[in-house]
């Protein structure tokens, strides 16, 4: 009876340190756990306040400035920049927090995309009113694809976790960072559409109460879902591939086109050109607005909406006593 008795009182006390140590080595999984604080890392940038940004990648290097809340292009050549992928970018630098730090080795920096040369690594600078806010090196996204790796100009043995998925902002070249519109005022603005196929022509003013009818038919009106939709592409056109140096010898079908289409807007006719079909591009077509020498690709459901038939886009028309009282001339 007294050894069964030891016994139990080792196992008691067994059990005792076991669940001491269990206790001691659980950790509520709701508890906060105390964070080391990055935020002295980069100073405080407030919401629209980075101006110009700095760029270097696999693509080659360029810069894009803000003049009167308007984003550029200033290097290697001036371009007007695609408004909402600039946009978006200062946003990610601006609201850009270290969260972590991933490595202190310079011997695994590869591994984070840091490699000279690597396809992956970005090298970026921001400014706010000329002063440099930022200067880092980007490489490879989490893994969790939520942030990105990072290594400060001032610390470049230290390999940072940041809360911004960078890489798709800024690892693309001129081409994506340019602006892709053709035309750009608001469908509003439009007051005469001329469209012309080879086949018909279809002459539209606006009216007072902007209704769409023929130049020379009082009776004729055009359905405003319909004729509404060629009004939107028109006023944001937009290319799918540019030829800013067009060579002459090229035939891009402008002098036996499949559409001319004249739209005045803004006391001005923008005089489209629609020519062959690019070769070997399925589904894009050659396109010139008159005065602009370069050669733009865009679709050809573009094209199609001006290549049919006027009666497509008659509506109905309004009751006499509903019709606009004519001119007096």
């Amino acid at each position: 009876m007294v050894n069964k008795g030891r016994q139990l009182i080792v196992a008691l006390l067994v059990l005792g340190v076991l669940v001491v140590a269990a206790l001691l080595l659980w950790r509520d999984p709701f508890a906060k756990r105390s964070r080391t604080d990055y935020s002295a890392l980069f100073p405080f940038r407030p919401d629209g306040s980075i101006d110009r940004i700095v760029v270097t990648n696999k693509e080659g290097s360029i810069t894009a400035e803000k003049r009167n809340s308007i984003w550029w292009i200033t290097e290697p050549r001036e371009l007007l920049a695609d408004e909402g992928r600039l946009k978006a970018a200062a946003t990610a630098l601006e609201i850009m927090a270290v969260v972590d730090t991933a490595s202190q080795k310079p011997e695994r920096q590869p591994e984070y995309g840091f490699t000279k040369a690597g396809p992956e690594r970005i090298e970026v600078k921001a400014f706010t009113g000329g002063k440099e806010v930022l200067n880092f090196t980007a490489g490879k996204r989490t893994p969790d694809g939520q942030g990105t790796f990072i290594m400060l100009a001032k610390d470049p043995n230290t390999v940072y976790v940041t809360s911004s998925a960078l890489p798709p902002l800024l690892g693309s070249g001129m081409l994506d960072w340019r602006s892709k519109l053709v035309l750009n005022f608001p469908p509003d603005a439009i007051v005469r559409v001329r469209m012309e196929n080879g086949k018909d022509t279809l002459d539209l003013v606006k009216e007072s109460d902007e209704r769409w009818r023929k130049q020379d038919d009082p009776t004729w009106y055009a359905d405003d879902i319909r004729f509404g939709q060629v009004l939107g592409a028109l006023s944001r056109l937009s290319w799918l591939e540019i030829v800013d140096e067009p060579v002459a010898a090229v035939d891009y079908g402008f002098n036996t086109p499949q559409a001319r289409i004249t739209a005045t807007a803004g006391g001005k006719d923008h005089v489209l050109v629609f020519g062959k079909d690019v070769e070997g591009a399925g589904g894009n077509c050659w396109l010139k607005i008159e005065g602009d020498p370069k050669v733009y690709q865009v679709k050809k459901a573009l094209l199609d909406r001006f290549i049919r038939d006027s009666e497509f886009y008659k509506g109905e028309s309004p009751p006499a006593d509903q019709e606009p009282p004519k001119k007096e001339n």
